[in-house]
């Protein structure tokens, strides 16, 4: 750990980004058998990306909680324009991703004028929840919308991340401000953002992925239901895997059963082990 503390397991369940996992496995220490499986593995894994990522501003107001509830509930998807993206978002963004090199900066930033302005975003309110997650007479909301990982991977490389942030945070402020919460305009005391690029950074989530594995042809893992029983396997005896990278399609059941399925083979494996060693007799030996 960040101490240098090491920790000895005898099983363990692996529950975060499996290209993390097979990035930091020292593959020489392995038997020539799980070695031939791992390699099978981490192949698949570096070949594929994750799904989508998202772009949070989080904004804090100078206003009460009230003043909002009366134009919408805490949790709600709100698009401005009935125009809505078009090919702005697919077909225009992969152009831009394609031929990146050869776009200007204020060509890019029109692009972005266009997305933030006929976006659908995913605004948050945690405080008509719960009255106890702002200060009294204060409100902090969060704005969400869908984001492209690639694009600002490719800006960062360009050397101006920073600006584009900026610009964006700015814009997503304009359209809400200026049409379904007015009051941020002079009421606004600060704000700061959490883009694709601080997703893989904080929680080392590849492509700062939110959905598990991207869709495609073949994909890294077990994705039909009648063998999800198989996805926890990884090419190491005593390792488990289980979240939203080892199934798809991913998400909040999914990553619950196999956080289950994990446990119960770890355990059982235990078990087996214990019983091996003749420690079955002694009960305390099972919970050690």
């Amino acid at each position: 750990d960040h101490n240098n503390v090491i920790y000895e397991y005898n099983n363990l369940i692996w529950a975060a980004d499996l290209k993390t996992l097979y990035n930091i496995t020292d593959k020489e220490s392995m038997a020539p058998e799980t070695r031939l499986k791992y390699d099978a593995a981490r192949t698949g894994f570096m070949k594929n990306r994750g799904g989508d990522s998202v772009f949070s501003l989080f904004v804090e107001v100078n206003e009460p909680p009230e003043s909002f509830r009366s134009i919408a509930h805490g949790h709600f998807f709100y698009t401005p324009s009935r125009q809505g993206l078009g090919e702005i978002h697919r077909k225009e963004l992969d152009d831009l991703l394609q031929n990146f090199d050869k776009k200007s900066k204020p060509e890019i930033m029109e692009w972005l004028d266009r997305f933030t302005r006929l976006n659908t975003y995913e605004i948050s309110i945690p405080v008509l929840k719960d009255p106890e997650l702002a200060p009294p007479g204060k409100t902090g909301i969060i704005i969400s919308l869908l984001s492209e990982y690639e694009l600002f991977a490719k800006i960062r490389l360009a050397g101006w991340i920073d600006e584009f942030v900026a610009e964006l945070e700015n814009r997503i402020l304009d359209v809400i401000a200026g049409s379904v919460y007015p009051l941020i305009k002079k009421k606004k005391i600060a704000h700061f953002s959490f883009s694709p690029l601080s997703i893989e950074s904080r929680v080392g989530s590849s492509e700062g992925a939110i959905t598990g594995w991207a869709f495609r042809e073949k994909m890294p893992v077990v994705n039909k239901i009648q063998y999800s029983d198989r996805s926890v396997y990884t090419p190491f005896p005593n390792i488990f895997q289980a979240g939203q990278w080892v199934y798809s399609p991913a998400g909040v059941p999914m990553s619950i059963l196999t956080g289950k399925l994990a446990a119960d083979k770890a355990i059982r494996q235990k078990k087996k082990k214990a019983k091996r060693s003749g420690s079955d007799s002694n009960p305390e030996a099972l919970h050690n």
